[in-house]
């Protein structure tokens, strides 16, 4: 292992070692507007699941999924998949238009 990947493996343990503190519980419980929340099933810095799953109990308004063949960057490596679920999401929660709302 090179230089560079000694210290990459360094930073990403860094940071999984500060996941609990990133966002507390009860900061996660304050959120109250729909949200989306989508993780690469390749994660690095964080499990996965984990993450969604304590997301999830926390955030009653919260819509989540790990993505498949991704890692943190899961935009970019599964691009369909994705805006997919980013459209649905938005389709969901859309506010009715003035027309419908007359």
């Amino acid at each position: 292992m090179g230089q560079a990947d000694g210290h990459h493996d360094e930073r990403v343990r860094a940071a999984q070692s500060r996941e609990s503190e990133s966002v507390s519980d009860a900061e996660l419980r304050a959120v109250r507007a729909p949200a989306l929340l989508l993780i690469g099933e390749h994660e690095r810095l964080y499990d996965a699941r984990v993450t969604l799953k304590r997301a999830q109990e926390r955030m009653p308004g919260l819509t989540g999924a790990v993505i498949p063949n991704a890692s943190h960057l899961a935009a970019m490596a599964q691009p369909d998949d994705v805006n997919e679920r980013m459209i649905r999401f938005l389709r969901g929660i859309a506010l009715p238009s003035r027309s419908e709302a007359a």
